[in-house]
């Protein structure tokens, strides 16, 4: 026999081992199942003794020299806050595994780094980000020829997310927020209003710009979430949502030709992903209200989501209004659906 199987190391993971035209080839077939190895050599075999058959050259880079290439990708094709978040698990993972190349990386170092993380008190949600952005990494080097190994996060099991319903405040305690506003901060107001009654982002609302984000026509308003040259939208896809009367009462007397209707008291906010933000001011205006601080703004917009889903709301529709796909909106909300008479038509 030209060639033959073996399993070496500590966890026996099995080599392929073969002479073939003259030459001596070594190489692991990466796997630890007997089956799965003599399959993986029977193909090799075919490869090898095929007399034009040529050895492709192995790419694998320092993981300094895969980064540099991947944040330029990244800077030329995705959001600066993606390329922020992924610049940080790459740091973990490198710090935990010491690689010094990117094949040096291997399927039972993410295991391994999975559960470390895990046992760290990280929530599986945000291990399973970071899984994810490890695979699109990995996907990405290949896929731009900078390395010729396999992606090792493919095979990775991922935690399994409990789907519960998202803390939202009820009608009555947001009545009360928004009277606290009202008497507080005229700005803050509008803020509470867009997102708790607009179903807007933390982020589109403090890009708003007077001249580009809405129709202030008084028989239909809307609030437009559009793209202009300080501002992309998260889903990369413009959206109407129609203004409810009570934030076109509220705003309308104060609209302006142009600019933000935001503007920060501070002359630069630094590094922050917010060029205005009222995180401070709400948590003020929480408190006096008597409700939770806890994810201030996330809350307001999941409150916009629970109330139309409570009152009947096509999930369609309220996913067109939030700007997110219906099978998210149908997977948070689906335990707000009131009762339907029509069940009772057959």
């Amino acid at each position: 026999m030209p060639s033959t199987i073996k399993p070496r190391g500590k966890k026996n993971t099995y080599w392929y081992l073969g002479h073939w035209n003259g030459r001596e080839y070594r190489f692991s077939l990466r796997t630890t199942v007997q089956r799965e190895a003599e399959f993986k050599k029977r193909q090799e075999d075919a490869k090898l003794s095929h007399p034009s058959y040529q050895v492709p050259r192995r790419i694998n880079p320092t993981c300094d020299e895969f980064w540099d290439k991947y944040e330029e990708w990244m800077k030329k094709h995705r959001e600066p806050a993606t390329l922020a978040v992924q610049t940080i698990f790459w740091n973990q993972l490198l710090q935990f595994t010491k690689a010094k190349r990117l094949g040096d990386i291997t399927q039972q170092n993410i295991e391994s780094f999975k559960i470390y993380r895990r046992e760290n008190g990280k929530t599986p949600t945000t291990i399973n980000n970071a899984l994810k952005d490890f695979q699109a990494m990995f996907n990405r080097a290949i896929k731009e020829k900078w390395f010729t190994g396999t992606n090792p996060v493919i095979d990775v099991e991922r935690f399994v997310v409990d789907e519960a319903i998202p803390e939202y405040h009820s009608k009555e305690e947001l009545e009360r927020l928004l009277t606290v506003t009202e008497q507080k901060d005229i700005r803050l107001h509008w803020a509470v209003q867009l997102a708790s009654l607009g179903g807007l982002r933390k982020r589109e609302v403090a890009y708003l710009k007077w001249d580009v984000s809405f129709d202030w026509n008084p028989d239909a308003p809307l609030i437009k979430v559009a793209k202009h040259e300080s501002f992309k939208i998260k889903t990369h896809q413009q959206r109407n949502i129609p203004m409810p009367m009570r934030i076109y009462d509220t705003m309308a007397p104060h609209v302006q030709e142009s600019g933000y209707v935001f503007n920060s008291n501070k002359p630069s906010q630094g590094k922050s992903r917010y060029r205005w933000d009222c995180k401070k001011s709400l948590e003020s205006a929480l408190d006096e209200a008597g409700l939770t601080k806890e994810k201030p703004f996330q809350r307001l917009r999941t409150t916009f989501g629970s109330l139309h889903i409570a009152a009947g709301r096509p999930y369609a529709l309220v996913a067109a209004w939030m700007g997110n796909s219906e099978k998210v909106v149908r997977r948070n909300y689906q335990g707000l659906m009131p009762y339907d008479n029509s069940i009772n038509d057959l």
